[in-house]
């Protein structure tokens, strides 16, 4: 037989263990949600929900090296010959070319360009002021490639690929940056090809 003051105890102890089951499954949810910010956007098993990309849609944003080179030419002509389409940031005729890049990859991330291919960068120089932007690209979604980079960022979780310029290897660039922008990409160092 019950009497009126165990049927209360009994809603309130009911009550805690929704509260604890609640709180068991919030925490959980957020360690899974950090987990996934460990691993670089683009990189296959990040932890984001991606929409493929078509080919025709794909739009990637390409910031041209501090002093242009044959190598900006050559990607901007890989990515057209393959059917990307591309916007090239030319950082290196302006006053202060390093500004400009930071300015230029902010801006794409902004755009939301599929992917976003730095050339030719040292992150060295500035590290603040890379993380930052790479850090406002990452939250907005966009991932990002370097290629040919003296340097990468300490955090390894800012850039999806980097790539490397070779005569012959088995890797297209053009097709390593759409697997970037899908995240199909397996990351890390990758030796691509591009033009001759």
């Amino acid at each position: 037989m019950m009497t009126d003051g165990a049927s209360p105890r009994r809603g309130i102890r009911l009550l805690r263990r929704a509260l604890v089951a609640v709180v068991a499954v919030v925490v959980s949810m957020s360690l899974t949600g950090c987990a996934a910010q460990s691993r670089a956007l683009g990189v296959a098993g990040d932890g984001t929900a991606y929409d493929s990309i078509d080919d025709a849609d794909l739009m990637v944003g390409v910031v041209g090296s501090e002093t242009t080179s044959s190598r900006d030419t050559r990607i901007m002509d890989e990515m057209s010959r393959n059917g990307v389409r591309a916007s090239y940031a030319n950082s290196s005729r302006t006053a202060d070319p390093h500004v400009a890049s930071l300015a230029a990859v902010r801006d794409y991330a902004n755009r939301k360009v599929g992917a976003i291919v730095i050339m030719g960068m040292g992150f060295d120089e500035d590290r603040s002021g890379w993380s930052s932007v790479l850090e406002y690209a990452r939250s907005s979604g966009v991932p990002v490639a370097v290629v040919d980079a003296d340097s990468v960022p300490r955090d390894a979780s800012l850039i999806a690929a980097r790539l490397t310029v070779v005569a012959d290897s088995g890797s297209d660039l053009a097709q390593t940056v759409t697997d970037v922008a899908n995240g199909r990409s397996s990351g890390g160092r990758i030796a691509v090809t591009a033009g001759k």
